[in-house]
């Protein structure tokens, strides 16, 4: 069963986290970002913070709802981070994206480097998760 997880809303350094922990299910993670505009000013951070939040051999399914924008940087900050995560075997999905974040992904062929789905109940029932989780 997925275990929900709360984080502060702020960190010791007086940031505040670009991701929420929305569950864990063995080596799976769903996490959501709270970045409405991933571009220049906030790829290089948002990356390392998923990486960071992560771990290694993980399975990052990240929903991207609140994402309105998304320039080049944002793109490479995405391509790093399922990249990165797959060298340490792991994996990113992306799911619940924007029209204009999904038409953007696609125009770059995105989807055909990392899994998107259109909800969370689309990601979990494609997921290798127990049954009982997915229905």
């Amino acid at each position: 069963m997925f275990s929900r997880l709360a984080l502060p809303r702020r960190r010791v350094d007086g940031t505040t986290p670009r991701f929420t922990v929305l569950d864990r299910h063995g080596r799976t993670i769903r996490v959501s970002t709270r970045q409405r505009s991933l571009d220049v000013r906030s790829a290089d951070r948002w990356g390392r913070e998923l990486l960071e939040l992560a771990g290694e051999g993980r399975h990052v399914a990240l929903d991207m709802s609140e994402v309105r924008v998304v320039d080049s940087a944002g793109l490479g900050a995405i391509v790093a981070a399922a990249a990165s995560l797959r060298d340490n075997g792991g994996d990113l999905s992306l799911y619940a994206c924007t029209p204009d974040v999904r038409t953007l992904l696609e125009l770059v062929r995105l989807h055909q480097l990392l899994d998107i789905y259109n909800t969370a109940g689309e990601f979990l029932l494609a997921s290798d998760l127990p049954a009982e989780v997915a229905g």
